[in-house]
């Protein structure tokens, strides 16, 4: 049986709070780093497929948090992750629009740290055998805060509102 979406997120919630309080602790082990850095992101990775909107900002946080904390070992990952769990909803058209409001508030979130936007670009745009990851996240920004029908939609808000959070950490 698998488990309800409140026991999904209630396990996201204790993972987020382990590793903000106790991420020097976690990378002291190498197979706790391994545990950390490969399983823990496996486990986020397959979030998205629940469709559970809950679920899904936990894990976006978790994420925030293993990025603030862990920055210096999730380097693969974070390639992995930004373009399954960030990029790949809003680029997919079927993408449920709560989804995609989730996740703009999660890549809001990313965005306004000071030196995402900077590392996106430095550590995958610059190198050639890496996806441009700050290239795609900015034209799919742009491309998502402007209201082609002419309708203001939350969507746009939100796309906006992470450009301006990247701009401000800039």
């Amino acid at each position: 049986d698998a488990p309800s979406e409140p026991l999904r997120t209630h396990a996201i919630a204790l993972l987020h709070a382990t590793v903000e309080d106790h991420s020097k602790a976690l990378m002291a082990s190498p197979q706790v780093r391994q545990v950390v850095c490969v399983s823990l992101v496996a486990g986020l990775l397959r979030v998205p497929a629940l469709e559970e909107p809950a679920a899904l900002a936990g894990a976006l946080s978790l994420f925030r948090a293993m990025y603030v904390n862990l920055r210096g070992e999730l380097r693969g990952q974070t390639e992995v992750v930004i373009s399954a769990l960030y990029l790949a909803p809003l680029e997919d058209k079927n993408s449920p629009e709560v989804v995609k409001e989730v996740v703009l508030e999660g890549l809001a979130d990313l965005c306004a740290l000071p030196a995402f936007l900077a590392d996106l670009y430095v550590n995958f745009d610059c190198n050639l055998s890496s996806p441009n990851l700050f290239e795609r996240s900015a034209k799919l920004l742009c491309k998502s805060s402007f209201p082609v029908s002419g309708v203001l939609t939350t969507s746009h808000l939100l796309s906006f509102a992470a450009l301006c959070r990247g701009l401000d950490a800039i």
